[in-house]
């Protein structure tokens, strides 16, 4: 296993290029500021590796439409229509990010919820909708 080359902030500003090149080829590169440790990481890859970790939204049919929802989550969504449902549930989501960076992410019960916000954050709309309606496998 080969070691991780840790720059520094310096470094890594007078090496920008490099540091982009190494994350877009699949590496992470490191850099240490203030003895905080920060990885730079390509976006598709990052998601990738988040949505893989988030649970799987639930559609249960209703007499008057569909509902939506999270398990384990505060989020939920009912339409109409299985579209519909999708649409308010997008909508949800990103709501939920907005509230979690303003208030949230500092309540113990919300905290954990870093990756599901990240993901919303970082997808476009149609990201969002591909992964609510992907059968699981």
């Amino acid at each position: 296993m080969s070691s991780t080359l840790v720059r520094n902030s310096s470094n890594a500003r007078d090496n920008f290029s490099t540091v982009l090149d190494e994350a877009a080829e699949g590496s992470a590169p490191v850099i240490e500021r203030r003895r905080q440790r920060l990885v730079v990481v390509d976006q598709s890859r990052f998601l990738a590796a988040i949505e893989s970790s988030l649970p799987t939204p639930v559609a249960v049919p209703e007499d008057d439409g569909w509902s939506l929802m999270l398990p384990g989550l505060p989020i939920a969504a009912d339409g109409k229509t299985f579209d519909d449902a999708i649409n308010e549930f997008v909508d949800a989501l990103v709501e939920y990010a907005e509230d979690w960076e303003a208030r949230l992410r500092v309540a113990p019960n919300h905290a954990a919820n870093w990756p599901l916000v990240q993901f919303v954050r970082l997808s476009s709309r149609d990201t969002i909708r591909e992964w609510v309606v992907r059968v699981p496998e």
